[in-house]
């Protein structure tokens, strides 16, 4: 018996990789009865990598409250396999096309935070971030803050904000005393196939910001505060992760998680 395989991503906001698998089948089926297709769903970080992750490992699916990009209270999934490592998607919960306003400057990461919190609680030690398909540009400031970072935009006091896109140049002072302690003996893995730096015409503003509904006269205001956070972060000591491959990825939740978790980056589509 002659056999084909077929290995496919999702299509960005039409079909997920299940769908595409589906619509193969029939039609291999249609034209190829004498034989047999095997098929492997993957994802290269964005949407889908929870469910195809759990196609292959064994273990379970968590279900927690949480919110979208815009705030909005929704219910996401992440994965935990039998050595009790985490799986955690971002797209989960900031996927641009489940997106209602569609403004990386309002947007925010803050929903994958509870994910990330959700998964510490329960006892787990080593955590795989998926990075695609997200609408923020924040540089992961809103799911940092979940985690304990602290982030102000007056010079001294306790007034402690939740940085978005269009408000990163503001912030002047950050508190990551709480996030050390909570995230402590903690191994963060991001899986990401984008390469792009943080800053620049390569960086997420100038080549993401577009497709996630920023205009042209919203790219150097967004560009220039995430410019200004990232001046303030290695100034306040911290490594500078700028210039890595896939620190600009999901809108610079690469390299808030390498600067200030000591995440590790890895390929995404690798990770099977």
């Amino acid at each position: 018996m002659r056999k084909a395989i077929l290995i496919s991503d999702s299509f960005k906001g039409t079909l997920t990789t299940f769908d595409i698998i589906e619509l193969f089948k029939k039609a291999y089926d249609e034209v190829f009865p004498a034989s047999e297709l095997l098929t492997f769903p993957v994802s290269d970080g964005g949407e889908g990598f929870v469910d195809s992750i759990s196609t292959i490992l064994k273990g379970k699916k968590v279900e927690t409250n949480t919110t979208d990009s815009n705030g909005f209270p929704i219910t996401a999934a992440y994965f935990i396999d039998e050595e009790n490592q985490a799986y955690i998607e971002c797209a989960s919960c900031l996927s641009l096309p489940k997106t209602r306003y569609k403004n990386p400057g309002i947007t925010s990461s803050y929903g994958v935070g509870f994910l990330i919190e959700d998964a510490i609680k329960r006892g787990v030690k080593h955590i795989y971030l998926s990075l695609g398909g997200t609408s923020t540009n924040d540089c992961g400031t809103g799911l940092l803050s979940v985690l304990g970072m602290r982030f102000s935009y007056e010079e001294e006091g306790d007034d402690w904000s939740i940085p978005i896109g269009e408000s990163l140049g503001f912030v002047k002072r950050i508190d990551t005393r709480k996030l050390d302690s909570f995230t402590k003996g903690i191994k963060f893995t991001l899986l990401s196939d984008v390469k792009n730096p943080l800053l620049g015409e390569n960086g997420c503003t100038y080549v993401f910001a577009r497709q996630k509904g920023a205009g042209e006269s919203d790219l150097e205001k967004l560009e220039s505060g995430m410019k200004s956070f990232h001046d303030l972060t290695v100034e306040s000591g911290y490594p500078d992760y700028s210039s890595t491959e896939g620190a600009g990825a999901a809108g610079g939740i690469g390299c808030g998680m390498m600067t200030f978790l000591s995440a590790e980056m890895k390929s995404g589509i690798n990770a099977y």
